[in-house]
């Protein structure tokens, strides 16, 4: 008779139960890998994506067309009106962020710190015009501003056939034209708008060509700008004004 190697038996037959008492090591023969285990099934259709929309940002938006307080819940804070937004004191709120929007058409909103608290290292700024917007952050101390919240761009378009007047602007940055003579106008810009002198440039923007035609900048101030645009000297010219400062 065939001499049997119980030794042998006894090791696999104790190698089955602590298998069977241990289903991921059970698995391991029938899955082919180390840890074993059940395989994930693959999914039947790709996975779909959609843009973020401002609904999806943490804490929701909120809607106001009057003076209102920052506090903990809000996030984005959409003003439709003329408004203040008086900010909490930013050493009780470090790290919290407002993305503030002035939605309206001519819609001037003041951002007031608490106490001598500064944003954007002024007492106060505004957000002005439509869609304009700043996202602000405190930092314990005050209230910084990110993404270049704390500069503003603005332009505008003028038309000058003899009188200078206001084609277009983004936001509500001018006020009013003053005429100086031929080529000579006055950009009145509102206290508030920008806290020290913006750097501009102007473009010329009337078809047609010739070598005298002209245009820059004789002042540029936080209040004031004034341009010198002309054709040979004896006409005026339409431009683009397009300038950059701090809030």
């Amino acid at each position: 008779m065939r001499h049997i190697n119980w030794f042998v038996i006894a090791v696999l037959f104790g190698s089955f139960a602590f298998a069977s008492s241990y289903p991921v090591l059970s698995g391991l023969k029938s899955s082919g890998s180390f840890l074993g285990g059940p395989v994930a099934p693959s999914p039947s259709a790709a996975p779909t994506f959609r843009a973020l929309t401002i609904q999806d940002i943490p804490g929701g938006v909120t809607s106001k067309a009057t003076n209102h307080t920052a506090n903990n819940a809000d996030d984005t804070i959409v003003f439709t009106a003329d408004a203040t937004l008086t900010l909490p004191a930013a050493a009780g709120v470090t790290g919290k962020k407002y993305h503030v929007v002035a939605s309206g058409s001519g819609t001037d909103i003041t951002i007031d710190p608490n106490a001598s608290e500064t944003v954007c290292g002024s007492t106060t700024i505004q957000v002005n015009g439509t869609s304009d917007a700043i996202v602000i952050q405190s930092d314990g101390s005050n209230w910084m501003g990110l993404e270049s919240s704390c500069e503003r761009t603005t332009r505008l378009k003028i038309t000058n056939s003899g009188t200078p007047t206001i084609t277009s602007q983004q936001g509500n940055w001018v006020t009013s034209l003053s005429d100086g003579g031929t080529g000579v106008t006055t950009i009145n810009i509102p206290a508030g708008i920008f806290s020290a002198a913006p750097t501009c440039s102007v473009t010329i923007t009337n078809s047609g060509g010739g070598v005298g035609r002209y245009c820059n900048f004789q002042s540029v101030t936080a209040t004031s700008i004034v341009e010198y645009c002309f054709n040979s000297g004896a006409s005026d010219e339409n431009n683009d004004v397009l300038c950059k400062g701090p809030r």
